[in-house]
């Protein structure tokens, strides 16, 4: 600017110089249009230089017209039917305004259990750059599958803490993050049922202190009855349905000495657990096999054999989940899963997902820059579903598009209505429900790095139906020997 300036006055100057014999009106012409030349040069530069002050630098966004590979479960878009308590909706909806806000398009890929699957995939020209499931840890790492993020942990643990890190590492290195769901498992039973035929409950046995996998047992056994005289039991104490998915916590994975792992089955609680089975199925009677004709869940009263237990999912920790009505009036009630021993603590057997950054991952910046707002929502998520048991400092979802801005008021609308309407029902016991959600937060946390063994493999295949053999087997050895077969066979498939 100021040589613009000095020029303009070093023209005017040679001018009046070389005119200085001229007339003075010359002069009075030319002094008044370098005076012109002078002031317009000023105010120029005096414009340029307020404008060149108030225009700040425009922001550029690293990721803006880039695409990302998400190997996700269920993906939707925010435009599919929206529920404000689906899960699925939230996680959604929090990826879908990254992408609006960094102008990020998504492509997805269905996610599957399966390792080859998953494997197929990351070879793949387009291999996912963000992934989530939820069983095959630690394998994925062993096999190469995943990579690690150590360069990113502290940055992810300013957001959610250590905890959530250290689950996903493994031999020196963190490969992810497990966020569990808000949910667990637990048993609930026909509360009404029990009381109408006079058979001690199991919130008597755990208000005892002494609700084990025995006295489950014991409950299953007593409740068992044929009460029409047909000489079939129509009323049982529970199915291996149920049982499927609880077998599992007694199949650990192990690390060996040389750094291998494998999946074993000879654990002192497997054993017990496959012989309370056995005898439940082939001797009693309490225990049906899963595909039995005729027999139902024990939500159904009108099925023709009626379980009057069952495992299930507490999602969100709702008040509903611990306390619920059939339709036929009678009520169900929830205990936490037996402990093994009386002297041992309850069992948290947490619903999880991993999301893990696979090896087909070439742009770690922008993927973990999606990741922490994932994690961001599940934190807000478990907090709010599960009463602020889980603390948070984070809003969720920020509301930045007309459908999450539906989807939270739904969702709160839906709990509150929920809540609501459980503790109308008779009988309800708050005291009692804060107990039982005491032992489920305050039990051992069991999530897949510790029983992801070879049931785990054989529920992804459904295969667990078979576990008990239909028709049942001749012995526990038989039967043992079905199972070491299955862990042999996923030992060679899926251990390194």
């Amino acid at each position: 600017m100021k040589k613009r300036l000095l020029a303009l006055l070093l023209v005017g100057c040679m001018s009046a110089s070389l005119l200085a014999c001229g007339a003075k009106n010359e002069e009075q012409t030319t002094s008044s249009s370098t005076t012109q030349s002078t002031t317009a040069g000023t105010t120029a530069a005096t414009t340029e230089a307020a404008t060149a002050a108030t225009t700040e630098p425009e922001e550029t966004n690293p990721f803006k017209g880039k695409e990302i590979t998400i190997f996700k479960s269920d993906p939707e878009t925010v435009h599919s039917n929206l529920q404000g308590w689906d899960y699925t909706h939230g996680e959604q909806l929090t990826i879908d305004e990254w992408l609006l806000e960094n102008e990020v398009t998504a492509n997805y890929l269905v996610a599957s259990s399966d390792l080859s699957a998953m494997m197929a995939a990351v070879n793949s020209k387009n291999g996912p750059d963000l992934m989530s499931t939820n069983t095959n840890f630690p394998n994925i790492a062993n096999i190469g599958l995943v990579q690690p993020i150590d360069e990113y942990y502290d940055e992810l643990a300013e957001i959610c803490g250590t905890e959530y890190l250290d689950l996903m590492t493994y031999q020196g290195h963190c490969y992810g993050v497990c966020m569990p769901l808000a949910g667990t498992r637990l048993f609930q039973y026909n509360k009404t049922l029990f009381e109408n035929m006079g058979v001690k409950t199991p919130r008597e046995y755990f208000e005892e202190g002494n609700w084990t996998w025995e006295t489950l047992m014991k409950c299953a056994e007593e409740i068992t009855r044929d009460t029409d005289g047909d000489g079939v039991n129509d009323i049982v104490g529970i199915s291996t349905d149920s049982l499927g998915q609880l077998v599992a916590m007694f199949n650990p994975i192990e690390e060996g000495e040389d750094g291998k792992l494998k999946a074993v089955l000879d654990s002192e609680k497997n054993r017990t657990f496959i012989e309370m089975v056995y005898k439940g199925v082939n001797e009693t009677g309490a225990i049906v096999p899963a595909g039995t004709e005729g027999l139902g869940s024990y939500k159904n009263p009108d099925s023709a054999i009626y379980p009057a237990m069952g495992a299930m999912n507490l999602w969100a920790h709702s008040l509903n989940d611990c306390y619920s009505e059939l339709s036929n009036g009678d009520i169900l009630e929830s205990v936490p899963l037996p402990k093994y021993s009386a002297d041992e603590e309850y069992i948290t057997q947490i619903h999880y997902i991993y999301w893990v950054i696979p090896s087909s991952c070439d742009d770690m910046d922008m993927t973990i820059s999606l990741l922490k707002e994932i994690i961001k929502f599940n934190l807000a998520d478990m907090e709010q579903m599960s009463d602020g048991n889980i603390p948070s400092e984070f809003e969720g979802l920020k509301g930045t598009t007309e459908y999450s801005e539906e989807w939270i008021q739904l969702r709160e609308a839906f709990i509150n209505d929920s809540n609501e309407a459980t503790k109308a029902r008779p009988g309800y016991d708050a005291e009692y429900i804060a107990s039982v959600q005491q032992a489920l937060y305050g039990g051992t946390m069991v999530m897949d790095r510790i029983y992801n063994g070879v049931t785990r493999n054989i529920l992804i295949d459904g295969k667990y139906k078979n576990l008990y053999l239909l028709p049942p087997a001749s012995s526990i050895a038989e039967l043992q020997a079905v199972l070491q077969g299955e862990c042999d066979t996923y030992n060679s498939k899926y251990v390194y």
